[in-house]
């Protein structure tokens, strides 16, 4: 059985990429969409991710100094992949979070927060992911846009956050939280 938040990870990437999808098809217009998990420490994690993005459509996949840095050869990582061996084929390792972004154009923290109007130092508010896509797809031509995934255990490090434009956040519900 799967660890309880690679499941509820695998929700919120898969939530993600139809909020991408529906907006961009909104606005008629291409964009290129890569994910970046930071850290992960599940080989069923990075299958399961790989999956959630080629039914969404998607197959861009960077892992930024995963635990195991075979992970993609692995047998546990291709079942979890379930028909996306082509997305693990193309999944990149780098060490540094630069290498993660290089060529892109906006970068997203990903977040689940009790509540929207929570800040962070760096931020005011997170930002709900149709108002922040519809912005940028209104205002930018060339898009180019990364999605942060903090790693299972401890989630997305301040370091990361700071090289973000926006923080993401889908309100959850507080009387059942994710846990680890």
């Amino acid at each position: 059985m799967a660890p309880l938040f690679l499941l509820n990870n695998c929700f919120w990437l898969f939530f993600y990429t139809i909020m991408v999808s529906s907006v961009v098809s909104a606005y008629s217009r291409t964009i290129m969409t890569r994910f970046v998990l930071i850290e992960t420490q599940h080989k069923g994690n990075v299958g399961a991710a790989a999956r959630a993005l080629k039914t969404m459509g998607f197959d861009a996949l960077v892992l930024l100094s995963p635990r195991d840095s075979k992970v993609l050869s692995r047998q546990r990582t291709k079942e979890a992949a379930s028909g996306a061996v082509d997305v693990l084929a193309k999944t990149q390792i780098v060490e540094s979070l630069d290498q993660a972004l290089e060529g892109t154009t906006h970068v997203c923290a990903t977040a689940m927060p009790h509540s929207m109007s929570l800040t962070r130092p760096e931020y005011d508010t997170f930002q709900a992911p149709r108002v922040y896509f519809e912005n940028i797809l209104q205002n930018d031509r060339d898009v180019r846009i990364a999605f942060l995934f903090g790693n299972e255990r401890v989630g997305m490090r301040e370091k990361h956050v700071l090289k973000c434009d926006a923080l993401l956040g889908i309100p959850t519900n507080p009387v059942s939280v994710s846990c680890v």
